[in-house]
Order: C-alpha cells, then structure tokens, then sequence
C-alpha cells in the first residue's frame, strides 16, 4: 500500500502531551520480524521521533534555511543539499534558501536544516563520535526549532538527509524513476527527530547496472559507488592483477612474473622483483586517491594458475593454490603498512585478495576443534583482507542449507586465517541472463549469515553491465540495498511496498505473477534439482521438465492481467500507462524468450511476430545483453 501520513497535524492542545510518547523507540537493541520473534539487530539503527507544534511549511512557505559550512566543498554533501531541498519543494512547493554558517548564529529559536559539519553544530551542541559512525552512519538530531544531519562522511550526512526525508516525509527510493514522498502538503509540523544509524555491513554494494554506471542512483540506493571505495587502476577495481602489472609493459623484461598460460601473474619465480613493482604501483595508487584506503590486488577473471615448478610444490604441500598468494600479498601489504606509517601517519589502508576459483580453498588443517592455519607463513597480515568469492555455491539456497555445506566450511576455514573478510556473493545466471533466475529465498539468510562471521563488506553481483535487466532486476535491487543496511527488516513489508509503489495499479497482478513463479521455483528445486547455479547455459536449463509450456503461457496471462488493469490509465494518465506498460514488459521478457527457445514448433504460425515483437521490445526496454559477455544483439541476430 502506498504510505499515507497520518494524525499529521494534531490540536496545539495535544502536542505537548503527544511529545512525551508519540512513535517513541529506541530500536538498536531488537526487532520485531512477522512471526513476531525478536531477533537481534545487528547495526546501530536508533530512532526517537515526536510531534512539534513548530510550522516547518505553511501554504507553501518556509521560515527554514539550509545550512553547510563556508568552505563545504565535499560533493556528496552538496548534493545532499540539492535531494534536501528539491524533495521538501516536491512535498510542499516551498523553497529552501541556502545559507553558510558565518551567515547565522543557533539559538533555539533558529530555524535551520544544518547538513554536515559546521560552526552551528559545535555551537547547538550536537554530539556524535565520527569513527563511531563510520563511513556510512548519521546522527539526525533536533535542537530547538533546528534539525542537525551529520554524517560519519560525505556520504553520511547525505544518508542522513533521506533519513530525515523518511520520518517527515515518508520519503522511500525504489528504483529510477520512483521515489515516493507525501504530496500536496499545505501545513507541515516539524517532527522532532532522532536517528542514529550505522548500517550492517560497512561496505555495500549490489552490483546492478544502474547503480554501477550512475552515481546518483548508487547514492539513492545508500551504497557504495565503486569509486568511492576502491583503489583504481586504469578504470579496474577488482580482478586487478593485470592492470598492476600490466603484461604489454613488463611481460618480455620479466617472463617468470606471469604463468605460461599468460593468464595469470606467477607469484614463486622472482617474487622480490614483483613484489617490488606492486608496492610502488600501490603507492602511486594510494597517493593519487588520499581518500581510499582500500585496494584488492586480485587475479584475473580466468580458473587457472601458474602451473610452473614452484607454484606445483606450493600446492603440493598446501593443497591449494591460495598458499604462494597470501605469502606474496602479505609481502606487499608489509611494505605498504611501513610507508603508510611514514607517509601518511594514522591512515589506515587494507589490501584485499581473493579466494575464488583457484584460490578459494584455504590452507589450513583439521584440528580437534575445527581448523588451524597450515603454518604461521599462510596468516593473512591485518591489512590484508579476504575477499571470499563462493562461484559454485547454490544461490536457491542459503549458506545455512546442506546444498551449500562446502562453501560454509571453507569460510570457516577461512575465518582461521583472516581478521578481514570481504564476501562476493551472487545473484544471477551470468550464462542467459534472459531466463529466470531465483535467488530471494537465500537473499537474505545470506546477509545474515556473513555478518555473523564477520563481513564487513557485501558485493552481491547481479546483472552489473546492463542499466535494465530481466527477472525482478529492481525488486532485487531494491531488496538488496535496504536489507544490506538492515539485515532484519521485514523482506515481505519491503517486497509488498515495492509492488505497490512500482506497480501502482498493477501491483495484484504482478504480486500474483510473483508469487506464482517463486511457487514454482520451490518445486522444481524439491523434484527437478534446481539450483541458483550462475552458470547455467541454455542447454541445461531450457528443459521441458522445468518449464512446461503450460506454466509460461499461464504466467503470460498473468501479464496479461496486469495489462489490463493498467488499461484506464491510457486516457486518465497517459504518461503513467507508459512508465507501468514498460514495467510490466520486462518481466514478460524471460517467458517469452523460453516460449521461443523451448516451443517454437508449437507456435510455427505466430513465431515470426513473437520473434519480431520480442525483438522490438528488447530494443525499447534497454536491454543490452543477452549474457554477461555477450550483447543482446547476438542472440536477436540468430533468432
């Protein structure tokens, strides 16, 4: 249901009174999951919100003026500033003026929105404790007349101000092109607000296009834009090896630093020479960015290794090839503690490597109590970070279940010899992403899973290189980003607004269409194998067995529906019956594509239209591939 504010304005009689107990809470301690179990919370996520009888807005006028620091300079503040007032203008139709702090003293009479630090915080006596907060918490507190919004960084305080947005407004992002927040608004009470928030996971990202390729969209979402994190090198943040030590400038000075395959760096023949060409390629790395303090210095996208003599004995004795990585990055990463220490004293810089593919397996042994490193040497250094990356695991499921028993046991293990751990987990079929792919029964069992083992990083990779996808791209999207920062919050509430506010007139059908297909997942997992592979290819998931022509045609029709109910807007709205119709028809997307693929001697009299309208449709809705490293024109051209 669309979010309607309610007892907004309430007799002056009874505001005093309503202060002492209205929406009063302080939830950093449990939440209330739909079962009604309390179950702990894991961040910090405070909140203390009464009723005032101050005019925030009346009849389209405002008393309030923004205020930022005279030299605020930082860019996600200033566009804090930009969300802040355009959002209250789309609530109220008033206008907030900016002002720097040398052109106004608080009192708490003063009536200012203060984003960021500046004079007037210290002076209103706003408390918080910046490494508390971290890179992505927020205090929201109101003195006076006045609101504070201040974050642990840049990005903080911008979080800060859609906090703020959410509690007067009941502002909500669900994906491009649809944030909600109360409208029409003629009279607007200041509520008195007191949030403090730090999210779960540290670090967040779930890896779509959108997100990926637009900043703003990323800040929207409360994640982490690559940029803003990661060490960059030549446009590369993961996979990096190679733009470190690039092969065209070293390989034919330095042959034994790069496997025979040319796929991946050698670590064994000269790792004093190489090492001593990462350590200052970091170094430029981390003095052209003084405000990143993280770098992964990671293999390339390849499931090979070195295969020369001394990369084999290493696996030999250690029985993975993770053992003469972690030896070289703990190398570097001492050289970069020591010149850190010296050039830039009090910064704390990490070097993130990975466990994946050939290096997923650690290097430990069985022991009476669990696990123990193989030796001292195999010890991740504590700037050194583990960038776990479980590829193979079955993504229907959770890393509680038995399907995914390896890939908890070696996090365990991994756990033994790391006091950092990143995690890359996915949630798409990179082979076709244009067939359904189900991963929301695991989605967030999952988060909660690698927060208890220490995550403090979550990279959910879903269809990152296209800005539209197929199969719920937004919904998971949405899900993904709001549970990253609050593990436990209610996954059917958000899953419930996201269809009625995305959906809008067609949220029944579309939610009944979601059901159904979700329905349908589980049973062709309890009797047909499914898994949330990534890696299905078209030959072994277009089965009858799995998709019977039957299902596709009754979720055809359930589109069909969804249609119709939208069929009174083509005169009423005409602009909002484009916006859903095109909502509607991506997720027709993925059935048709199997109607074509799987069925096509059974429409032999309509194919060509299906063909060409499927065709059409892909084009207008922006869907660029067809797999991770294929455009969709490939596969429109041979159809």
């Amino acid at each position: 249901m669309v979010k309607k504010k309610i007892n907004k304005i309430i007799a002056t009689v009874l505001a005093a009174f309503l202060s002492l107990f209205a929406f009063a809470c302080k939830d950093n301690t449990k939440d209330e999951n739909p079962q009604g179990e309390s179950v702990a919370v894991r961040g910090t996520h405070e909140r203390t919100v009464s009723e005032t009888n101050v005019d925030l807005v009346n009849n389209g006028k405002t008393d309030y003026v923004i205020v930022i620091g005279e030299n605020e300079n930082n860019d996600a503040v200033l566009f804090a500033v930009d969300e802040l007032r355009q959002n209250v203008f789309r609530a109220t139709g008033a206008n907030l003026e900016t002002k720097k702090d040398t052109e106004i003293t608080y009192s708490s009479d003063t009536k200012v929105l203060s984003l960021g630090e500046n004079a007037l915080v210290a002076q209103a006596g706003v408390a918080y404790d910046k490494t508390e907060l971290g890179a992505s918490g927020y205090v929201v507190q109101t003195k006076g007349n006045s609101v504070f919004m201040v974050g642990g960084s840049g990005e903080g305080t911008l979080y800060a101000v859609y906090g703020w947005l959410k509690e007067q407004f009941n502002y909500e992002y669900y994906a491009v092109g649809e944030i909600y927040i109360d409208k029409d608004i003629q009279v607007e009470k200041l509520l008195n607000v007191n949030l403090k928030e730090k999210p779960d996971f540290a670090y967040r990202m779930s890896n779509y296009g959108e997100a990926w390729f637009d900043k703003t969209v990323a800040r929207r979402s409360r994640i982490n834009y690559p940029n803003n994190v990661w060490v960059d090198f030549n446009g590369t943040q993961y996979h990096t090896s190679f733009s470190i030590v690039p092969p065209e400038v070293y390989m034919e000075e330095h042959p034994d630093w790069y496997a025979a395959s040319g796929e991946q760096l050698c670590f064994s023949r000269d790792p004093e020479g190489l090492a001593a060409v990462v350590v200052e390629r970091l170094k430029e790395g981390f003095t052209q960015y003084p405000d990143r303090n993280i770098v992964t210095f990671t293999q390339q996208d390849h499931n090979s290794w070195c295969d020369c003599d001394l990369c084999l004995a290493s696996y030999q004795k250690y029985g993975t090839d993770s053992a003469v990585y972690i030896k070289f990055v703990n190398k570097v990463a001492e050289q970069i503690e020591a010149w850190a220490k010296e050039a830039y004293p009090g910064r704390e810089i990490l070097i993130a490597m990975f466990a994946y593919q050939k290096t997923e397996e650690a290097p430990v042994v069985q022991t009476e109590n669990g696990y123990a490193p193989a030796d001292d040497s195999v010890r991740l250094r504590d700037n050194v970070a583990l960038f776990y990356c479980p590829i193979y695991a079955n993504y229907y499921y959770d890393f509680n279940a038995e399907e995914n028993v390896k890939e908890a046991s070696t996090l365990s293990q991994w756990n033994v010899l790391a006091k950092n751990l990143f995690t890359w987990i996915y949630g798409a079929n990179f082979q076709l992403y244009l067939a359904p792919y189900n991963n929301f029964n695991s989605m967030q069992n999952n988060y909660r899973y690698l927060y208890d083992r220490g995550a403090k990083y979550i990279f959910d990779q879903h269809q990152f290189n296209q800005t539209n996808g197929t199969d719920w791209y937004r919904l998971k999207a949405y899900l993904s980003n709001n549970l990253q920062w609050k593990i436990d919050s209610d996954q059917t509430q958000l899953i419930n607004n996201f269809f009625d506010n995305y959906y809008k007139d067609a949220s029944v059908a579309m939610k009944r269409l979601f059901d159904a297909e979700n329905t349908w997942f589980a049973y062709i997992a309890e009797h047909h194998g499914y898994t949330g592979s990534v890696s299905y290819t078209a030959k072994t998931l277009l089965k009858e067995e799995l998709w019977p022509r039957g299902v596709l045609e009754n979720w055809l029709a359930m589109i069909d529906d969804a249609y119709k109910a939208i069929e009174p807007l083509k005169t009423a709205n005409p602009a909002l019956h484009e916006t859903l119709e095109a909502r509607i028809k991506v997720e027709s997307i993925a059935f048709r594509f199997m109607q074509i693929e799987m069925y096509s001697i059974e429409y032999q009299d309509q194919l060509d239209d299906m063909k060409e309208a499927f065709k059409q449709d892909c084009k207008e809705l922006g869907i660029t591939r067809y797999a991770e490293l294929h455009p969709i024109e490939e596969y429109l051209d041979m159809m």
